[in-house]
């Protein structure tokens, strides 16, 4: 067993003392120190108390008192996110979200914390670019960056995240394509992707993740057809390619979705007849068809909606009458 290492007097006097944590703690006290001179903020930099563990928003490892958590959402940051924040090894969580005066740009050195799950940095003002070395987060379950001005392309090697369950960078200016390597992501639950300028096709191979069951890729600047592969996403409950320039026809295997809840295809240039099969999703309760050139009659079989509390067709080419 490794001593719990609660401050530099406590390792002056320990027995036994492991020279890998007692040296790795010792930067870590550097570390907090360096965070603190580069973005200041409140509420979680205590000079009263002298162990960093004890702090409200730091969290260590009760074996061997290395840090863990650094939990700063909404304390008021400014400055920039310090690169030394990569040696933190046993890192797990880092949020800095909603500190509206952080600015920046996103370190390389994250991509060292090999043992990191949840990033969320959503709601700054972080600029530049995603660093391709975020690819290298092998745990990395939770990753936020929403609500910032970051700016480029996705990166491809964030197809590397195997672990990966959410990943919102919503409401950003990234540009260029969905990179197909997110189609190996099978552990995704949610991908929001929406109000950026992303200029590509939707991705066929996001049809192989299974377990998704939020998708938002509205207003997003995406073009081409819908993905027939589409039809494969069993679980997914949330489908939003709104306000985009999509074309062609409303995919029939759409039909498949039987988990599906929201259906939000509007202000598109989808074009041909509403497909039947809509008829067959039974969970379903919002369907926005609205402000798009569908044509032919509006299919009886919406009648079998029976959870169905929001239906909107207006702006189209549809004739007949709602069933």
């Amino acid at each position: 067993q490794y001593p719990i290492y609660r401050s530099i007097d406590s390792l002056a006097t320990v027995s036994m003392v492991s020279v890998d944590y007692e040296a790795q703690y010792k930067i870590e006290l550097d570390v907090v120190d360096a965070l603190n001179d580069a973005f200041g903020g409140d509420g979680w930099y205590d000079k009263s108390e002298k162990d960093h563990c004890n702090w409200n928003r730091i969290k260590c490892d009760d074996e061997t008192g290395l840090i863990t958590g650094i939990e700063l959402g909404n304390t008021n940051l400014q400055g920039t996110i310090t690169s030394e924040i990569g040696y933190l090894r046993s890192l797990t969580t880092l949020s800095v979200a909603n500190n509206a005066e952080l600015t920046g740009t996103i370190p390389k050195e994250l991509g060292n914390l090999q043992s990191l799950a949840t990033l969320y940095l959503y709601d700054t003002a972080l600029t530049g670019t995603i660093p391709r070395e975020l690819g290298d987060l092998e745990q990395l379950n939770y990753l936020y960056l929403a609500n910032t001005d970051l700016i480029g392309s996705i990166p491809i090697e964030l197809g590397n995240l195997e672990e990966l369950e959410n990943m919102d960078l919503s409401n950003t200016a990234f540009t260029g394509a969905i990179p197909t390597e997110l189609g190996n992501l099978e552990s995704l639950h949610l991908i929001d992707l929406s109000n950026t300028a992303l200029s590509s096709t939707i991705p066929t191979e996001l049809g192989k993740l299974k377990l998704l069951n939020y998708l938002r890729l509205d207003n997003s600047g995406l073009n081409g057809n819908i993905p027939i592969e589409f039809g494969q996403l069993e679980a997914l409950k949330f489908l939003h390619l709104d306000n985009n320039i999509l074309t062609g026809t409303i995919p029939t295997e759409l039909g498949n979705l039987q988990s599906l809840e929201e259906l939000n295809l509007s202000h598109t240039s989808l074009a041909g007849t509403i497909p039947i099969e809509l008829g067959n999703l039974a969970t379903l309760y919002v369907l926005d068809q609205s402000n798009t050139i569908l044509t032919g009659i509006i299919p009886t079989e919406l009648g079998n909606l029976s959870s169905l509390v929001e239906l909107s067709l207006s702006d189209s080419k549809l004739s007949g009458t709602i069933p």
